[in-house]
């Protein structure tokens, strides 16, 4: 069910507002079997208003840039995605800024955690043997001893691209490493959420036909993720093409397993944007109110650099952009 909106994209009077937020969530009693069985077990606390917990990656640790994000949305922010430093084992298994940043708040932690750092003294073949496992037991205890024991990790993202020191290899090592991880982590943290995230479509070093050889299992993992932006391919291809959104959706349901979004957004600073795009907003926010039942969470990916100029909020880089984002959120 699609909330209530004024021809043309504004904003609806808040009584009718109310009204489509009510008979979504009438309609989501009634068809909560469409959601994954391991919906029963967990999901993002929502405190947005949505049918699904919703969130943003705002450049650099800072809770309060989030919050002042909700602000300015209208609606709270549910996730907030963050990455330490990942140079060296301590950079991220011992206590960072990206986590301290956000104690106590009553949004989720969405930390991109790398299997391995990128200094060269690990590799994917010794993480799979389970060689670095004491780091893993610093890492749980770290996460409990903040506080943030029910965060989302986001272990080893975008794995099947080559662009980071995880990524692109072997599909079966990064599975083996991922159960040592998980594995080692849950006997201090149980409580930690792995989402297994992949770059959307194609990526170079791991083609399509071996991706799903990297995946580690259903008890390892509690969200299947994809990462989304609007310069490769036309929405049609996004959402339907090979290994596009609404196929990840059928494999997380599958699988029994919430889908998220940890970035979505524009990318208009490459050669294959396509600008300031509203047009993919509405498009994904759509896809968002279809899919509602089995999605775990999204965020979109606010990051005002100039080489990508996603921002459409402090500094807003893509008016058109930011104006219909705040409007249907």
């Amino acid at each position: 069910m699609k909330f209530v909106r004024t021809r043309g994209g504004g904003t609806p009077p808040r009584r009718w507002r109310k009204l489509g937020v009510l008979l979504a969530a009438v309609t989501m009693a009634l068809t909560v079997g469409n959601a994954p069985a391991q919906a029963a077990n967990w999901q993002p606390p929502i405190h947005s208003g949505l049918l699904w917990a919703s969130g943003v990656y705002n450049d650099g640790w800072s809770a309060s840039n989030d919050i002042n994000f909700g602000t300015w949305r209208g609606r709270p922010i549910d996730v907030a995605v963050a990455w330490p430093a990942r140079t060296h084992w301590s950079d991220f298994v011992n206590s960072s800024g990206a986590y301290t940043a956000f104690q106590g708040q009553n949004f989720t932690g969405v930390f991109g955690v790398p299997p391995i750092p990128e200094d060269g003294s690990a590799t994917m073949a010794g993480c799979a043997a389970g060689s670095y496992n004491s780091e893993w037991t610093t890492f749980g205890h770290t996460m409990q001893n903040l506080g943030l024991g029910s965060s989302i990790i986001r272990l080893g993202w975008e794995f099947n691209g080559n662009w980071y020191v995880w990524g692109g290899g072997d599909p079966a090592t990064f599975a083996s490493c991922w159960r040592q991880i998980v594995t080692t982590v849950r006997a201090v943290a149980p409580n930690l959420k792995f989402d297994w995230n992949v770059n959307r479509g194609s990526s170079a070093g791991m083609p399509n036909d071996s991706v799903l050889s990297a995946y580690p299992g259903d008890s390892y993992v509690d969200f299947v993720g994809v990462d989304n932006y609007d310069q490769w391919g036309d929405w049609n291809t996004q959402l339907n093409g090979a290994y596009g959104l609404q196929y990840w959706v059928n494999f997380a349901l599958a699988h029994n397993k919430y889908f998220s979004v940890p970035e979505w957004g524009l990318y208009p600073g490459s050669p294959n944007g396509y600008g300031d795009d509203p047009q993919y907003i509405q498009n994904m926010h759509d896809f968002f109110v279809d899919n509602w039942s089995k999605i775990g969470y999204e965020a979109y990916f606010n990051e005002p650099a100039s080489y990508i100029a996603d921002s459409i909020w402090n500094p807003v880089q893509n008016p058109n952009s930011s104006a219909k984002y705040n409007s249907l959120y």
